[in-house]
């Protein structure tokens, strides 16, 4: 039978050393288990509230016009496209303590690209311009 084990796959030869990984990496698994305690934190707050109002704000635009906008008072986002100017407005004082005073909501089109012969579209976006009391700052640019 040694002229069919040249034809048996390295894994079906070697079944030992397979199983030795197998029983270290649960080995492992269950070491972590015991370490890991679940503690609260102020980071833990954070996440919380980001999970509440993740879906409501994407990210902060940065762009050189947004720049000169956050020296004005006004913070441009990205949101989703079923944002509200109510739930934008909830979701800035959530994440950063601020009630803003305004918020103006422009719906963007896609734009129209071409993949050689083929023509396509981007996604439609929407973003918010959040506009924060006299005196008040996001920290979006630190």
């Amino acid at each position: 039978m040694n002229f069919f084990d040249r034809f048996k796959s390295k894994f079906a030869q070697a079944p030992e050393k397979t199983a030795v990984k197998s029983t270290v990496a649960s080995d492992s698994k269950t070491a972590t288990q015991k370490t890991e305690t679940p503690t609260v934190t102020s980071d833990t707050h954070t996440e919380l509230k980001k999970g509440l109002f993740g879906d409501v704000l994407v990210h902060p635009l940065v762009t050189e016009k947004t720049a000169v906008l956050a020296g004005l008072g006004k913070y441009v986002f990205v949101v989703s496209a079923e944002a509200t100017k109510i739930g934008v407005k909830k979701a800035v004082q959530a994440l950063y303590g601020t009630m803003p005073e305004s918020v103006a909501m422009i719906n963007r089109a896609g734009k129209r690209v071409r993949f050689g012969r083929y023509l396509g579209q981007r996604k439609d976006w929407k973003k918010a311009i959040v506009t924060m009391p006299e005196g008040k700052t996001l920290p979006i640019y630190e």
